[in-house]
Protein backbone atom coordinates (compact mmCIF):
# COMPACT_ATOMS: atom_id res chain seq x y z
CA UNK A 1 0.00 0.00 0.00
CA UNK A 2 1.64 3.16 -0.88
CA UNK A 3 2.17 5.81 1.96
CA UNK A 4 0.48 9.29 1.13
CA UNK A 5 1.54 11.89 3.78
CA UNK A 6 -1.20 14.44 2.04
CA UNK A 7 -3.89 14.04 4.61
CA UNK A 8 -6.36 16.65 2.32
CA UNK A 9 -5.65 13.48 -0.09
CA UNK A 10 -6.27 11.06 2.10
CA UNK A 11 -9.67 12.36 3.18
CA UNK A 12 -10.32 13.53 -0.77
CA UNK A 13 -10.99 17.05 -0.15
CA UNK A 14 -9.92 18.56 -3.56
CA UNK A 15 -7.43 21.37 -3.40
CA UNK A 16 -8.34 24.72 -4.98
CA UNK A 17 -7.08 25.70 -8.08
CA UNK A 18 -4.61 28.68 -8.37
CA UNK A 19 -7.42 30.14 -9.98
CA UNK A 20 -9.46 29.44 -7.54
CA UNK A 21 -7.50 30.67 -4.64
CA UNK A 22 -6.43 34.42 -6.88
CA UNK A 23 -10.53 34.37 -7.15
CA UNK A 24 -11.28 34.23 -3.43
CA UNK A 25 -8.40 36.32 -2.71
CA UNK A 26 -9.42 39.29 -5.39
CA UNK A 27 -13.31 38.82 -4.49
CA UNK A 28 -12.62 39.52 -1.07
CA UNK A 29 -10.42 42.76 -1.91
CA UNK A 30 -13.55 43.64 -3.70
CA UNK A 31 -16.25 42.97 -1.43
CA UNK A 32 -14.21 45.11 1.36
CA UNK A 33 -13.96 48.42 -1.11
CA UNK A 34 -18.05 47.17 -2.20
CA UNK A 35 -18.87 47.33 1.65
CA UNK A 36 -17.47 51.12 1.96
CA UNK A 37 -18.75 52.35 -1.06
CA UNK A 38 -22.24 51.00 -0.39
CA UNK A 39 -21.98 52.03 3.44
CA UNK A 40 -20.88 56.10 2.19
CA UNK A 41 -23.79 55.72 -0.21
CA UNK A 42 -26.46 54.65 3.07
CA UNK A 43 -24.51 56.06 5.56
CA UNK A 44 -27.33 55.67 8.06
CA UNK A 45 -27.80 51.92 7.50
CA UNK A 46 -24.77 49.67 7.76
CA UNK A 47 -26.66 46.49 7.38
CA UNK A 48 -28.06 46.82 3.75
CA UNK A 49 -24.57 47.15 2.57
CA UNK A 50 -23.81 44.01 4.86
CA UNK A 51 -26.64 42.17 3.62
CA UNK A 52 -25.54 43.10 0.03
CA UNK A 53 -21.91 41.79 0.31
CA UNK A 54 -22.85 38.30 1.89
CA UNK A 55 -25.61 37.80 -1.11
CA UNK A 56 -22.87 38.56 -3.72
CA UNK A 57 -19.96 36.53 -2.08
CA UNK A 58 -22.73 33.64 -1.70
CA UNK A 59 -23.38 33.98 -5.51
CA UNK A 60 -19.58 34.10 -6.32
CA UNK A 61 -19.08 31.04 -4.17
CA UNK A 62 -21.86 29.12 -6.07
CA UNK A 63 -20.32 29.83 -9.37
CA UNK A 64 -16.94 28.53 -8.21
CA UNK A 65 -18.21 25.33 -6.97
CA UNK A 66 -20.38 25.17 -10.42
CA UNK A 67 -17.18 25.51 -12.33
CA UNK A 68 -15.44 23.32 -10.06
CA UNK A 69 -18.33 20.39 -10.48
CA UNK A 70 -19.14 20.10 -6.43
Amino acid sequence: MKHDNNRANIIHIPYASRFEIVLYVSLACFNIALVSVLISIFPGQAVLPAILVTLGYLVEVALVAFRRGT
